[in-house]
């Protein structure tokens, strides 16, 4: 039996091929980035993700060495899907995430918010993302500014990509 991909998400996961092979000349931007969403945002992790098929690739990160999970698992599958930020106050209280196993273990999430990565085309290809082990909320302030420095990663990932096919 062949399962047939739905046209919008075969068209996402061609916008996101662009995006997977690329040699990031701008990787101490986009580490700085990811730095400066976690700080600004108060928590101990914080990524940029771009999510396939099957994984969530982690291609810049602060606070965990975690490079790959399943797609099944990643909160950012659910922030691509809606294309909006979203925001888990509490994940062991969210039926979405209470049996997860990045819940249920290590790294032990408990609070989630991510950005989606959206392309010019319109296409969400992952998000940037913070986490923390304990429940809280974001401030409408550090919401607003993870949006701006989603926006600001984006740009350099499209940079990258039109680059890279120079």
């Amino acid at each position: 039996m062949s399962i047939v991909m739905p046209l919008r998400e075969f068209e996402r996961i061609k916008a996101l091929k662009r995006f997977l092979d690329i040699e990031f000349t701008r990787e101490p931007e986009l580490q700085k980035i990811v730095e400066i969403a976690a700080e600004i945002c108060e928590c101990p992790i914080a990524l940029i993700t771009l999510i396939d098929e099957d994984k969530q690739h982690i291609r810049f990160r602060t606070g965990t060495e975690l490079q790959e999970t399943k797609r099944s698992d990643a909160f950012c599958n659910h922030t691509i899907r809606d294309g909006q930020t979203l925001i888990v106050a509490n994940a062991e209280l969210d039926g979405r995430f209470t049996s997860n196993p990045l819940v249920t273990g290590e790294p032990n999430i408990r609070f989630y918010a991510g950005a989606p990565l959206v392309t010019v085309d319109g296409e969400s290809l992952g998000s940037l993302c913070v986490i923390d082990t304990k429940a809280r909320l974001l401030s409408e302030y550090q919401k607003r500014m993870l949006e701006f420095l989603r926006g600001q990663a984006m740009n350099l990932l499209e940079f990258e990509a039109s680059v890279s096919i120079l």
